[in-house]
């Protein structure tokens, strides 16, 4: 990751931490980094929405955007037509953008209102880094979600538990 300017990164976890709601969006290539900052972010905020170009459904998501919402735009080379649509959508609701994108000329960086470009190399540091400082600011809370999520992938057995055989439900019945 290049240079990312420290008063950047902390503004940027101010947006998240005041936002009534936050929004994902990349599709294409930048589908995995926008589902990576989902998962992450709806462990410790609520609510959080990912869209990778679900047409329809995305602009209905769109449509409950407010002034408090903040909208992720993430797009690199070749930038996905419906990645800048939805920031449109997103603008003209006024909601707060941030863009993640791979230089500052990027189509999306105009729709923003903090911008990181040159972070295509770690990105995912990048995201995961986002989450955990907003983590170091509220503990309290995001231990309370942390400890909801572990109960619900517990309850749904959604995760895998080290040193026990997994078996797939369709082998089970063989045993």
């Amino acid at each position: 990751m290049k240079i990312v300017k420290t008063a950047d990164f902390h503004r940027c976890v101010e947006m998240i931490a005041k936002a009534d709601r936050i929004c994902i969006v990349g599709s294409m290539a930048s589908g995995c980094l926008a589902s990576c900052l989902g998962y992450l972010l709806a462990k410790v905020f609520h609510p959080v929405d990912v869209l990778q170009g679900q047409g329809a459904m995305a602009s209905s998501v769109c449509n409950n955007l407010t002034q408090n919402s903040l909208v992720f735009l993430i797009a690199f080379p070749r930038y996905p037509k419906e990645t800048m649509e939805l920031g449109h959508l997103a603008a003209q609701k006024g909601s707060k953008i941030i863009a993640i994108t791979n230089n500052t000329i990027s189509p999306i960086a105009p729709l923003a209102n903090l911008s990181f470009g040159d972070v295509y190399a770690a990105p995912m540091t990048f995201l995961t880094s986002l989450v955990i400082e907003l983590n170091e600011r509220n503990p309290e809370k995001s231990h309370r979600a942390l400890k909801k999520f572990d109960e619900y992938a517990s309850q749904t057995d959604l995760l895998v538990k080290l040193g026990v055989c997994y078996i797939p439900p369709e082998l089970k019945k063989e045993f």
